[in-house]
């Protein structure tokens, strides 16, 4: 079933599978989410319990291995509608027997979505039910076009960040998707990133703890503008298949993948997210459509 939210200058579609982000179109009819199974299989899942690949695909909970799969299992998952007006939605994920058997915790998952005039704001509300500590990483992996009217190319495609960045990238082992250790620099005095498909031959670009708290993907041909707002989120990813496909995504996580040093527990990994028990933590990004 799709779910749609309308306002004077957005209208939004979604999908209960993965509580997916289906389409995003301005008044004019503009289309700005890409979603096109000959590029991609996905429009904008969202990463849960984990973010990126683990080592060797199973996590270490207790002394036991779990089997888990790239972004975890969250996108493949059917969610509930809890709640639903004009102008705003919210997903519910828990746990199940399918999902314990590989991730033996309690949880509830929220995915709020709201139009904000020309804004899509997506809130994730983690709840942690049970007397144990709940370990995890979110994230969001939207993929937007680079067409846009006369812009036709990749590279007539950058960001813009809210600041200057000096801007270091975490590498990726391209053979496992762990990360390695040290960062690779792409330069000082950063504040206009223009986009080309050589940028991604080493997979993702990985940015931690940027001072910007938005990024804009504008192009040279047209004023249009989607300014990603993801300042809750400690790392950004940026990411574009080597191949001719038209989108990037700009992924903002709470967490990563695991280092290709890392065998431990999943308690243990860096940067997972510790939830106390019986408490509650939001993440929120949003997409500003301009102009």
């Amino acid at each position: 079933m799709i779910f749609t939210l309308k306002n004077t200058f957005l209208t939004a579609t979604f999908s209960a599978h993965g509580a997916e982000l289906l389409t995003l179109e301005d008044a004019k009819g503009r289309s700005y989410l890409m979603r096109d199974p000959r590029f991609w299989g996905y429009s904008a899942p969202h990463l849960f319990p984990v973010v990126g690949m683990q080592n060797k695909g199973q996590i270490f909970i207790d002394g036991t291995s779990y089997p888990m799969k790239r972004h975890g299992f969250a996108r493949h998952l059917p969610f509930t509608v809890v709640r639903q007006d004009d102008t705003s939605i919210t997903f519910l994920l828990t746990d199940s027997p399918e999902t314990t058997s590989i991730f033996p915790y309690a949880f509830n998952l929220f995915v709020h979505y709201t139009l904000l005039a020309n804004t899509l704001k997506v809130t994730y509300e983690i709840a942690n039910p049970k007397d144990c500590v709940l370990p995890f990483s979110i994230g969001a992996h939207p993929a937007f076009w680079t067409l846009m009217e006369d812009a036709q190319n990749f590279e007539d495609f950058y960001l813009v960040f809210e600041k200057e960045e000096h801007l270091e990238t975490i590498p990726i082992d391209l053979e496992t998707g762990l990360l390695k250790r040290g960062v690779l620099p792409l330069g000082e005095h950063i504040q206009k990133l223009p986009l080309k498909k050589t940028l991604f031959q080493q997979d993702a670009l990985i940015f931690h703890n940027l001072r910007s708290s938005y990024v804009s993907l504008k192009n040279t041909k047209n004023p249009q503008e989607i300014r990603f707002h993801f300042q809750e989120f400690p790392f950004l990813g940026i990411w574009t298949p080597l191949e001719d496909a038209p989108f990037v995504c700009l992924e903002p996580w709470a967490g990563h993948a695991d280092y290709e040093d890392f065998q431990g527990s999943f308690e243990d990994k860096e940067d997972n997210i510790l939830l106390a028990p019986k408490e509650t933590k939001t993440f929120s990004y949003a997409m500003e459509i301009l102009p």
